[in-house]
């Protein structure tokens, strides 16, 4: 009987050990609650350097009149800017589901709690569930502490 893994966050740890579990023979089960890569990949780091890109391409066609051609003055089309940055997140987030799908991996969005040393009860939108497992792992990321100024 294979060993039964289950993996509380689906970032980039918790994504990473799943497929490699998987590779290797684990019945794997993956538990998020947001979106899989992680919120503060896929929220944050990807789409700032998306920003960046928008930032730099308006910057090259800014320079158009110094390489010969036509003046142009771009303009930020906030919605569209935002339409794309929604679709690069859900192809992150489809892309990854789809790698772990097709590797085994059991993928149940909600709340992930140990119960025990063993398992895990897990709160969906269908309500509770509970997961026995050989080996938890809690890949949960971290939230910044924010100081009290006086």
């Amino acid at each position: 009987m294979p060993t039964r893994l289950v993996i509380i966050g689906g970032g980039p740890a918790g994504n990473h050990a799943a497929s490699r579990a998987a590779k290797l023979g684990a019945e794997v089960t993956l538990i998020e609650r947001d979106t899989m890569g992680g919120a503060a990949h896929v929220r944050d780091c990807v789409p700032s350097k998306a920003m960046i890109a928008t930032g730099g391409a308006m910057s090259y066609v800014g320079r158009a009149d110094g390489m010969g051609l036509e003046p142009l003055e771009p303009t930020l089309d906030l919605d569209r800017l935002k339409q794309r940055l929604g679709a690069i997140e859900h192809r992150l987030h489809d892309s990854l589901r789809d790698l772990l799908d097709r590797q085994g991996v059991r993928i149940i969005e909600g709340s992930g709690r140990l119960t025990g040393p063993r398992s895990v009860a897990v709160d969906t939108a269908e309500g509770t569930e509970e997961v026995e497992a050989d080996a938890v792992l809690v890949s949960t990321g971290s939230s910044p502490r924010v100081p009290a100024f006086s």
